[in-house]
């Protein structure tokens, strides 16, 4: 199982959701209350979060 969480100060909720891609198949995964876990099995292999870079750019 992987946990994500947004960091936001104060701790306040942040509903954004994050695409997801595990084993080839990406999935837009809920972020309603500003954290989700994903259920994974010892076969699949790393998560990548945001596997587009949609949210998390790098501006190097």
């Amino acid at each position: 199982e992987v946990t994500l969480r947004w960091d936001t100060p104060g701790d306040l909720p942040f509903p954004m959701p994050v695409d997801v891609d595990v084993d080839g198949t990406t999935r837009r995964v809920s972020m309603e209350m500003g954290s989700a876990q994903i259920p994974l099995t010892e076969l699949d292999t790393e998560p990548a979060v945001d596997p587009l870079n949609w949210i998390l750019k790098d501006e190097g």
